[in-house]
């Protein structure tokens, strides 16, 4: 209707009739006119199940080719969306105080934080933290690898930015810049402050009231970080960095390449041992209980301490090993450390032993 509406005003069409004949010959005509009468027209999405306020919230949409509906990757927590398929439905607000209520209210720029608890809800997730993670650690010269620029100093970020372009430091390296740091008493000072390049390129996106963030950004820190920015800065500004860090997140991601390989799966060397030792165990309670010194109840559960205790022994080899590879830029290491993916269960089971497993019911 808006945009027959439309035809009749701009008097490309007379009839109603004839305007619907365009719309459904999909005239290029048509777009042109959907995208003006798109722009003071959000629309809400909903994701079933609604389990939450968040569960419905209104965008301004944007016309692009294809039938799949394209959905900011950050609100995808609130709506317990992913991308394998999920249905959303999509209403269009028409009075005046629905298309209102819609902008001032439910835009998804404006519910930033869980009304459930006021922490953030729009935390960038998996690849974003992954790629966040990859560019704020750092490493330092081995046998392995050389780290160009190691201990250089700086005068501004800048001077940092314009050296890293120049390729005549590495990403991870280690160095001396003057940053304005937030001191505890909340005035910011500008001081010589010893962090890492990747460090430096984030903070361009982070608003000055907040200072200098020098810390290895996990999927916890970010989101300490995001509530800390929109105390500081509201709405809009927050809006604006998180876009900013989702797309660096992706962006190193993808540059730094991180993939899962058999190579990375260490598996420890102390491995054979305990699980020898364990079988040992295990035996000797078996002969207890042929021999008749123990009950049957006695004998499981020794044999279930004994493999628990090895497993706990097996993860804490595992987990050492796999820190310690590389600088801790093992990429299993990375996914698991920076909380995008993965447990220390799983890697447990990848590197060390599958262990005792429930019988299903």
């Amino acid at each position: 209707p808006f945009i027959i509406r439309k035809m009749i005003e701009r008097g490309i069409v007379k009839t109603v009739k004839s305007a619907k004949k365009i719309v459904d010959r999909k005239d290029p005509l048509v777009w042109d006119i959907l995208e003006n009468v798109l722009k003071g027209h959000p629309v809400l999405l909903n994701r079933a199940p609604t389990l939450h306020r968040l569960g419905i919230q209104s965008f301004q949409p944007r016309l692009i080719e294809g039938k799949a509906i394209q959905l900011h990757p950050l609100v995808c927590t609130a709506f317990n969306a992913d991308f394998d398929g999920d249905q959303m439905a999509v209403h269009l607000p028409l009075g005046h105080a629905a298309i209102l209520e819609a902008q001032v209210l439910m835009l998804a720029a404006h519910n930033i934080l869980n009304p459930a608890n006021g922490t953030p809800i729009t935390v960038p997730s998996q690849d974003m933290v992954l790629g966040l993670y990859y560019i704020t650690k750092g490493r330092r010269t081995d046998a392995g690898r050389v780290v160009k620029g190691q201990d250089s100093s700086f005068y501004s970020p800048e001077e940092v930015i314009i050296a890293y372009n120049e390729k005549k430091i590495d990403l991870h390296a280690f160095i001396k810049v003057k940053v304005n740091v937030k001191q505890e008493d909340g005035t910011i000072v500008n001081k010589l402050t010893e962090t890492t390049v990747g460090r430096v390129l984030f903070n361009q996106m982070v608003p000055e009231e907040v200072g200098y963030i020098n810390e290895l950004l996990t999927k916890k820190s970010l989101r300490d970080i995001i509530g800390e920015v929109v105390k500081m800065t509201g709405m809009a500004r927050s809006a604006r960095f998180l876009d900013d860090i989702k797309e660096l997140g992706f962006r190193m991601a993808f540059q730094g390449g991180l993939s899962f390989n058999l190579q990375d799966v260490n598996i420890p060397v102390e491995k054979h041992t305990l699980l020898e030792q364990a079988a040992g165990e295990v035996e000797e309670v078996r002969n207890n209980y042929n021999m008749g010194f123990i009950t049957n109840n006695e004998r499981y559960n020794q044999i279930i301490d004994i493999w628990t205790r090895i497993n706990n022994r097996l993860t804490t080899f595992v987990m050492n090993q796999l820190s310690s590879d590389n600088q801790g830029f093992n990429s299993v290491y990375m996914m698991l450390d920076s909380g995008a993916r993965g447990s220390k269960e799983q890697i447990r089971q990848l590197a060390g032993m599958r262990g005792l497993m429930a019988k299903p019911q």
